[in-house]
């Protein structure tokens, strides 16, 4: 019975991985557009999300990791990656990885104030 029971969940798994890989979402294609190294694209698509609904988490949170991980390799778009930092900080509060890569961020632009007081509301929401 165990048996039967693990080819099941191993059948839900590859099926629910078939499934994605055939109908990706939009942010999923967003992503696989940065994973390729085109930037740019995925930047466009996710405006284009954010356009039709600002309050995605999801999308705005992928763009501001995109940013994010510019400013961290090579200096560039920094104040895009605090800008969309700081947008979810103030949209979902309870957040904490918004709070993370915000405070790696002002480190690396040598603001430690900024990055502890980030540190120390992550510690008040855990």
């Amino acid at each position: 019975m165990y048996s039967l029971t693990m080819d099941l969940k191993q059948d839900r798994e590859e099926y629910a991985q078939q499934s994605i890989i055939r109908n990706p979402t939009p942010i999923m294609e967003a992503a696989q557009l940065y994973k390729k190294g085109e930037i740019d694209n995925a930047e466009k698509l996710l405006d284009q999300l954010l356009k039709m609904d600002p309050n995605d988490y999801n999308s705005r949170m992928l763009l501001a990791e995109i940013f994010h991980e510019q400013c961290i390799k090579n200096d560039t778009l920094c104040e895009h990656a605090l800008l969309q930092l700081t947008l979810l900080i103030r949209k979902f509060p309870k957040k904490i990885r918004p709070l993370e890569l915000r405070s790696k961020l002002f480190l690396k632009l040598n603001d430690t104030i900024s990055s502890r007081n980030d540190v120390v509301t992550i510690g008040k929401i855990m």
